[in-house]
Order: structure tokens, then C-alpha cells, then sequence
């Protein structure tokens, strides 16, 4: 049997807090969490396994409502479905950066701009 570990330990090891962990569970992001006789929540190995996948697709900007989807996938083919679905947000996220990147690019020039017209003017 898998060792189990507490909120504590849970949110330690996923680098997030305890706030965040009861957070990601009343999302629907983990499967609904074991309790003690105590009444505190016990995270087995595949709980914390899953909360790995959680941060990390957080940390590269996935939203919350399209892991959830990605998680709780039903279908029979649900693996290749998830890769489907990844490789389609991954390319959203990369539309989302290069948007981001043309609005900096911007804003840079129009920066420039406003130094030249100072320097110009001899401020």
C-alpha cells in the first residue's frame, strides 16, 4: 500500500499551499480526498501524482477549467484525447505569447518614441 501524507507534506511537496491544494480539490482537479478518523485528508501517491500534472500544466499557463477537462476525460481513448487536447492548447498558449509578444513590441516602440520626441526636444 501506497504511504500516504497530510495536507502539510501535500502542499510542501507540490510546491503550493494548503490553500491552494483545498482550492484544486473543490475545482474538481483531484479526485475527492480521504480523511482520517480525525477528519484530516490523507493524499496517496497517485492523489500527489496527479497533483504534479496539475501544477505543472498550471505553471505553463493552462486555465484551471482546461485541466479540469484534460483530468476527468471519460472517453475510452482518453489518453490519445488528452494528448489531442494538450497539443491543441499548447498551440493556443503559443497564439496567446506571440499576441503578447506583438502587444510588447508595441509598447517598445511606442516607448522610443516618446524618448526620441525628449531628446529631440531637449529635455
Amino acid at each position: 500500500m501506497d504511504a500516504e501524507v497530510g495536507i502539510g507534506a501535500a502542499a510542501a511537496q507540490a510546491g503550493v499551499s494548503i490553500e491552494t491544494l483545498r482550492y484544486y480539490e473543490s475545482a474538481g482537479l483531484l479526485p475527492p480526498i480521504p480523511r482520517d478518523a480525525g477528519g484530516r485528508r490523507r493524499y496517496n501517491q497517485a492523489t500527489l501524482d496527479q497533483l504534479d500534472i496539475v501544477v505543472t500544466m498550471r505553471g505553463v499557463g493552462f486555465p484551471l477549467q482546461q485541466i479540469r477537462r484534460m483530468l476527468t476525460a471519460k472517453e475510452p481513448d482518453s489518453a490519445e484525447e488528452r494528448i489531442k487536447r494538450a497539443r491543441a492548447l499548447l498551440a493556443e498558449l503559443g497564439d496567446q505569447i506571440a499576441e503578447q509578444r506583438r502587444r510588447l513590441d508595441a509598447a517598445d516602440a511606442l516607448l522610443h518614441s516618446w524618448e526620441q520626441e525628449i531628446i529631440d526636444a531637449g529635455y
